[in-house]
C-alpha cells in the first residue's frame, strides 16, 4: 500500500516542486520516498514518484519506483498470489529475482506478459508501467477499485496521481468545481458520487474498476476493459454453494493474512467481519487483534454483539470510544484530504478508528466489506429476491418470511410498499425518497438524476452490482482508502477476492436468501466456525451518526453557520428560502439529516474547492 504520481509530457519540474509532490504523499508512504525520470523516444519527460507503506519484504531493495531492463513501475497494493506468478516466469521465462516482493514479481511479469498478466492476478492495484521496447505507458487499477487512481490530461501533458490533492500540486491550480454533479449529491447523496465516471472537478478522472490504459507517445490513450463480473448461474444445489462458499472464503482470508507486518480486524457485530475473525483463529490459528468503534447512539450499537464475539473466540480487543467535539473542523479536515465531499458522517468515526489503530502500531487491517454484494444482505434484496421469485413455487414462502421478519423493521416508506416492486421491477424510488422536496431547494431545475447501471437481466443480480461498482463498496472502499492511509494503515477485503466473487455469481437467486435469512449460505458455511449467536441475527447494523448527534439543528447557531456567508447561493446552487423553511419542520426525520449533512459538505467543499 502506498501513494503513487506521475507525468508524461514537455514540462520540467524543479526540485522544490519535485520535492513537494513527493512530500504530499508522505501519509500514503512513510517508510521510503522517491521519483525517478526518464524519457521517451521523442523526448517527452517521464516521471514517476512513489512513497512506501513497507508491508512485504521491509528491505529497502523493494522500494519503488523500480526498475528492470530500463522499464519502470511505480505501484500501489499487493499482489497476493505472487508466489505463483513469480514461480511462473521462473520456469517459463528463466528469470532470477533479488527480493522477496511482489512488486519485483509485477514489474518483471509486466516486462515479460504484458497486458495478460493483468489476467492473472490476484490482489488489489493501481499501477503506472513505462514500458522502453514498446515505448508507452500503461495505467491499470484492480478489479473492484480498491486502489484509487485519478488522471488529468491537458495541453502540458498527462498526469496521474493517488489522491486528487497531489493531481492539484502537479498541474500547478485546482480544476474547475463540476456544478452538476454538485446538485446530484445533494439531491441524491451518496448514490450519486460513483454514479457516473465523473468527479467533483471538470477534467479530473478517475479510473475505473477493471480498467487498463495504454498512454503512446503522442499522449493518446487507448482505454480497456480487462475483468467483468457476470452473473452466470450453475447447476447446483444448496450444499454444493455452501462448500464452495466456504473454500473460496477460507483462501481469501488466508491470502490476506500475507504480511511482513501485523495484522489486525476491524470487527463489528456483523456476519462479515465476525466471519474473518472466526476463520483467522478457527480455521487458519490466527488470532487477530480486533477494532471496535464505541458508537453513543444506542440506534446504531453493536457493543453487546461484539463483547458476545469477542468473549467467545478469545479475541485480543479494543474499544475504541469516540466523543467528536467540534464536528466542523474534522469535517473540513476529512474534505480539504478528499477533495470530494463525503458519503456520510460515519466517516468521522471512521478516521478516528484508523488513528487509534494506528498508535497500536499496526500497518495492515482486515474489514468484511462485500458481503452484502456477494450473497445478499440488505432490506431491500428481499424485496428483489420476491420479484425473482414471483409466479414461482417458491413465492409463498418466501413472502411469508419477509412479512414476518423483513417488513416490521423496514423504515424506508416505498420499501414497505413491496408490493410495488414486484409490479414494477424497475422501481428505484427508495433511493432518493425526498427528490422533489429536496429539489425544490436547488436555485435551477435539476433532473438529471441518476440511472441505475444494467448488467444482468436478474434484477436482484443488477441491483447487488451497482451497489458493488457504483454505490455502498465503491464509495466505502474510495472513503476508507483516504482515512486509512491518512494514518498510513492499508485495508484489505476478503470478501471482494476475485475467485470468491465469481464463485458467488454463479450460485442461482433461489439459494440465496433461506428462511428469511439473508447471506444464509455464508451462515451456513461457517456454522461451527463462527459464533452462532451472529450467524442467527437477523437485524442488520450499519455504521452510522445521526446529524443531531453533531449539531443543535434547531439552533439559530446552526442555521447561521449553514447560510451566513450565502456561498452555496452565490454559487446558482440554492435557493435560500426553501432550504431555510426544510428547517423549520416539526420533525427532521433521517433523510432531513442527511440533506443537512450534505449541505454542510457543499458549504465547506465549496469554499476549500470553489
Amino acid at each position: 500500500m502506498c501513494g503513487i504520481a506521475g507525468y508524461i509530457g514537455k514540462r520540467k519540474f524543479n526540485n522544490k516542486l519535485l520535492n513537494q509532490i513527493s512530500s504530499s504523499m508522505d501519509h500514503r508512504g512513510p517508510d521510503a520516498k522517491k521519483f525517478v525520470e526518464k524519457k521517451m523516444r521523442n523526448n517527452l519527460n517521464i516521471i514517476f514518484f512513489h512513497n512506501r507503506l513497507s508491508i512485504i519484504d521491509l528491505h529497502q531493495r523493494s522500494n519503488q519506483p523500480m526498475e528492470y531492463e530500463e522499464n519502470l513501475l511505480s505501484f500501489n497494493g499487493e499482489i497476493y498470489n505472487f508466489h505463483e506468478i513469480q514461480k511462473h516466469l521462473i520456469q517459463s521465462y528463466g528469470l532470477s529475482f533479488n527480493s522477496k516482493s511482489d512488486t519485483e514479481v509485477l514489474l518483471k511479469g509486466l516486462s515479460k506478459k504484458g497486458i495478460q498478466l493483468l489476467n492473472d492476478l490476484d490482489g488489489m492495484w493501481a499501477f503506472a508501467f513505462f514500458d522502453k521496447m514498446t515505448d508507452t505507458i500503461m495505467l491499470s487499477r484492480d478489479r473492484i477499485g480498491e486502489k484509487p487512481l485519478y488522471y488529468h490530461k491537458n495541453a502540458d501533458g498527462f498526469y496521474f496521481a493517488s489522491e486528487i490533492t497531489t493531481l492539484f500540486l502537479m498541474m500547478g491550480r485546482n480544476a474547475p468545481l463540476n456544478i452538476e454533479k454538485i446538485n446530484q449529491y445533494l439531491i441524491e447523496g451518496y448514490v450519486s458520487i460513483f454514479g457516473d465516471k465523473k468527479t467533483f472537478f471538470d477534467g479530473i478522472n478517475e479510473l475505473q474498476p477493471g480498467e487498463y490504459f495504454i498512454l503512446d507517445k503522442n499522449l493518446n490513450i487507448k482505454k480497456n476493459t480487462y475483468w467483468s463480473l457476470k452473473y452466470k448461474p450453475q447447476d447446483m444445489t444448496y450444499d454444493e454453494a455452501v462448500i464452495g462458499v466456504k473454500e473460496k472464503f477460507i483462501n481469501a482470508v488466508s491470502s490476506r493474512l500475507i504480511s511482513d507486518t501485523p495484522v489486525c480486524i476491524l470487527l463489528s457485530g456483523g456476519i462479515d467481519s465476525t466471519s474473518i475473525a472466526s476463520v483467522s483463529k478457527n480455521v487458519l490459528g490466527k488470532n487477530l487483534p480486533s477494532f471496535s468503534i464505541l458508537n453513543s447512539d444506542p440506534k446504531y450499537s453493536e457493543i453487546d454483539i461484539i463483547k458476545k464475539t469477542v468473549k467467545e473466540l478469545s479475541l485480543e480487543h479494543h474499544e475504541i470510544n469516540i466523543k467528536l467535539k467540534n464536528p466542523t473542523v474534522t469535517i473540513r479536515k476529512l474534505i480539504k484530504h478528499y477533495a470530494s465531499p463525503m458519503g456520510s458522517a460515519s466517516n468521522l468515526l471512521n478516521l478516528k478508528l484508523y488513528d487509534a489503530i494506528s498508535k497500536y502500531g499496526y500497518k495492515v487491517s482486515l474489514m468484511g466489506t462485500g458481503g452484502d454484494e456477494a450473497l445478499t444482505g440488505y432490506y431491500e434484496h428481499y424485496i428483489f429476491d420476491l420479484v425473482e421469485k414471483d409466479q414461482t413455487k417458491l413465492f409463498d414462502v418466501s413472502e411469508k418470511n419477509f412479512l414476518k421478519y423483513v417488513l416490521p423493521k423496514l423504515n424506508n416508506p416505498h420499501l414497505k410498499k413491496y408490493q410495488e416492486y414486484i409490479k414494477n421491477p424497475d422501481k428505484r424510488d427508495h433511493l432518493f425518497p425526498n427528490k422533489k422536496i429536496f429539489s425544490n431547494c436547488l436555485k435551477n431545475e435539476f433532473n438529471n438524476y441518476t440511472e441505475e447501471k444494467k448488467y444482468s437481466q436478474s434484477v436482484l443480480r443488477n441491483r447487488m452490482m451497482n451497489l458493488l461498482f457504483h454505490q455502498g463498496v465503491r464509495l466505502n472502499l474510495s472513503e476508507i482508502d483516504l482515512n486509512s492511509m491518512y494514518y498510513s494503515i492499508e485495508n484489505r477485503a476478503p470478501l471482494l477476492d476475485k475467485s470468491f466473487l465469481e464463485f458467488c455469481y454463479t450460485i442461482p437467486n433461489g439459494l440465496l436468501i433461506k428462511n428469511g435469512y439473508t447471506k444464509s449460505i455464508l451462515r451456513d458455511a461457517m456454522k461451527g466456525i463462527a459464533p452462532s449467536h451472529v450467524l442467527e441475527a437477523r437485524d442488520k447494523h450499519s455504521l452510522n451518526v445521526s446529524l443531531a448527534n453533531l449539531y443543535d439543528v434547531k439552533s439559530k447557531n446552526f442555521s447561521d453557520y449553514l447560510f451566513k456567508d450565502d456561498i452555496l447561493y452565490d454559487l446558482g446552487l440554492l435557493n435560500i428560502e426553501n432550504t431555510k423553511n426544510i428547517l423549520n419542520n416539526d420533525i427532521l426525520d433521517n433523510e432531513i439529516e442527511k440533506f443537512l449533512f450534505r449541505l454542510i459538505n457543499i458549504k465547506e467543499f465549496t469554499q476549500i474547492y470553489g
